[in-house]
C-alpha cells in the first residue's frame, strides 16, 4: 500500500504538460497541484515592498518623461 502511494506521488511530481488527443489542447494540472506549487513559490520569494515602491517611482517618472 505504501509503495502505491509513493508511486502515485512521484507520478504527480513528474507530470509535465499533457495534451488531449481528442481536442489537441493542454490538459490543466489539478487544482491541488497548482496550489501546492503556488504556495511553494510564494514561500521561496517573499515580496519586497521597498523594491515594489522603487519600481512604481521609476514607472511614474518614465511616464512623465515620455509624455513630455
Amino acid at each position: 500500500m505504501k509503495d502505491e502511494n509513493e508511486e502515485e506521488g512521484l507520478r504527480l511530481i513528474r507530470r509535465k504538460t499533457q495534451y488531449s488527443a481528442k481536442t489537441g489542447r493542454i490538459i490543466p494540472p489539478s487544482s491541488q497541484a497548482y496550489q501546492r506549487s503556488h504556495q511553494a513559490q510564494t514561500h521561496r520569494h517573499p515580496p519586497a515592498p521597498a523594491l515594489h515602491q522603487q519600481e512604481l517611482m521609476v514607472l511614474y517618472w518614465l511616464s512623465h518623461y515620455l509624455y513630455s
